[in-house]
């Protein structure tokens, strides 16, 4: 009689299950509801996949956290996989990170439904890396740095002076900027209203560019891209106006003065002591002044 022990039993089951595949549904789920301490000014960082994120400040002390992800597959299955959250705190840094790895394959159909919900004091910071999800940030007042591939962007009451995006085929949305916006955008749309900006730097691809803004004194701005569309809506302030441009058109309101038009270069100014800069090709600037909103 060949005798066969639990542990060898059990190895040969899981390696059965390794090389066979598996017809049918397979459902994975994740839940985090959780609330951590943070000082006053601190950072909220999330490094994730393709999760969608909806981000409120509050008056309040802590961070509230609520992670919801379910994985449907259906067809053949090799292998298996994991999904978890670590949490890495620190007085004044929170930080989630996705952990995922996957064994085999799958052949069929293949949903995730993945949603992350963060209820925030005000002040707090905000450092999201992610993929393919949306971001919808509400009445946060701190930096906001956002580094994503196909994914729009939408604050509301930010309040904050310093905002950073890296995308890749998304759209991002302000009805507010104060202080300094860096931007790489390809294939995105950018569309800024009632701004007060010091800083600009925008460089990206193929997408409209449209900036509702008071030139603060000593602004410096800067327009870098291909087939981009640029609008620039003046609240208020002014300086000198440098487009270098190759097969481009430039339009201007009678409010500026002409001090040098060439076939790819022209310099406009508008009193102020701003420097506003654009460069690219086939580019189609359009600079118009604007009472600002009451």
């Amino acid at each position: 009689m060949i005798k066969i022990s639990v542990k060898h039993f059990l190895t040969v089951f899981l390696l059965m299950g390794l090389i066979f595949p598996v017809l049918g549904q397979r459902t994975g789920t994740y839940h985090l509801d959780e609330a951590y301490p943070i000082e006053r000014h601190g950072t909220i960082e999330l490094s994730t996949g393709d999760a969608d994120v909806w981000v409120k400040g509050e008056d309040r002390q802590d961070v509230h956290v609520i992670i919801n992800r379910e994985l449907i597959q259906s067809g053949f299955q090799f292998g298996n996989s994991e999904f978890t959250i670590e949490v890495r705190q620190s007085p004044d840094r929170l930080s989630f990170i996705e952990r995922k790895r996957s064994y085999g394959a799958s052949i069929g159909y293949s949903r995730e439904d993945y949603t992350i919900e963060i209820y925030a004091p005000n002040d707090v910071n905000i450092d999201f890396r992610g993929d393919d999800g949306d971001y919808e940030i509400y009445a946060v007042n701190g930096s906001v740095s956002i580094d994503a591939d196909d994914g729009d962007v939408s604050l509301k009451g930010c309040e904050g002076t310093n905002f950073f995006f890296d995308l890749d085929d998304g759209d991002i949305v302000m009805d507010q900027a104060r202080g300094k916006l860096v931007v790489r955008l390809d294939d995105g749309d950018l569309d800024v209203s009632n701004g007060a900006l010091s800083f600009i730097d925008f460089i990206g691809d193929d997408g409209t560019i449209r900036v509702e803004t008071i030139i603060l004194p000593e602004a410096d701005y800067s327009f870098n891209g291909d087939d981009n569309n640029f609008e620039l809506y003046i609240l208020g302030g002014g300086g000198s106006f440098e487009l270098a441009h190759d097969d481009g058109r430039i339009q201007y309101s009678k409010s500026f003065t002409e001090v040098q038009v060439k076939d790819h270069f022209t310099k406009l100014e508008l009193p102020g002591s701003g420097k506003i800069h654009f460069k690219g090709d086939d580019i189609r600037v359009d600079l118009k002044t604007r009472q600002p909103h009451p």
